[in-house]
């Protein structure tokens, strides 16, 4: 864990906890489903992932620097997870 992230406010130890896991998640672990959207504020990415008959949902929100702003993990149920995920398509659009 040597590696600083950039945050732009302070956040809670649960936080950039739950951040660093969206993180590595999103950059090192295949998904099942990957989405990447810009937004005149920044860009939010966000992806579902397997995980042992549950799906793990992951999303990163960074300015428009590239520094994180906020993130989270959320566990899910199969259909759960595709539904989180195609619910963020549409409010992203």
């Amino acid at each position: 864990m040597g590696k600083v992230l950039p945050f732009v406010v302070p956040l809670n130890e649960a936080t950039l906890v739950a951040i660093e896991f969206a993180e590595k998640l999103l950059a090192n672990e295949t998904a099942t489903k990957r989405s990447s959207f810009t937004q005149p504020d920044g860009t939010l990415e966000f992806a579902i992932f397997p995980a042992s008959g549950e799906i793990v949902g992951a999303c990163l929100t960074r300015d428009t620097e590239g520094k994180i702003v906020d993130g989270f993990v959320r566990e899910f149920t199969e259909p759960d997870g595709l539904n989180w995920y195609q619910q963020m398509q549409k409010r992203t659009m």
